[in-house]
């Protein structure tokens, strides 16, 4: 029974990865390496115009478990930063890929101060 499971598994996981989708997966950092939760990653197969998004966890992590192939552009995007663009990501049937996205840090916005003053 139990060899009768393994085989199964086995070609399974040599069918999906000969034909089946890619998977992408990786973290959301900012410059220093601090994890960036919450952050919004989308996919967009340029091929196809199919858009998919995920948000990372509170350590950073995203998973796009299964993106058919083609060309991409990858998005991430979180308030206080700097929206990221990865453009002609190929995706190949069955790859595994990891890829870091460091967000950098956006400019805060400018500020200005008045000063009101009594003339008595």
């Amino acid at each position: 029974m139990r060899l009768l499971l393994s085989v199964s598994i086995l070609l399974a996981s040599a069918a999906w990865a000969r034909g089946g989708d890619a998977v992408v997966s990786g973290k959301v950092e900012d410059p220093t390496g601090a994890t960036v939760p919450v952050a919004v990653v989308s996919a967009l197969n340029l091929d196809t115009g199919l858009k998919m998004a995920v948000v990372s966890n509170a350590l950073g992590d995203y998973v796009f478990a299964a993106l058919p192939p083609g060309q991409y552009r990858f998005r991430a995007e979180k308030p206080g930063f700097r929206r990221l663009d990865i453009d002609g990501m190929t995706l190949r049937p069955g790859a595994h890929l990891r890829q870091r996205l460091t967000l950098q840090v956006a400019r805060s916005a400018e500020t200005v101060a008045t000063t009101v003053s009594s003339n008595r």
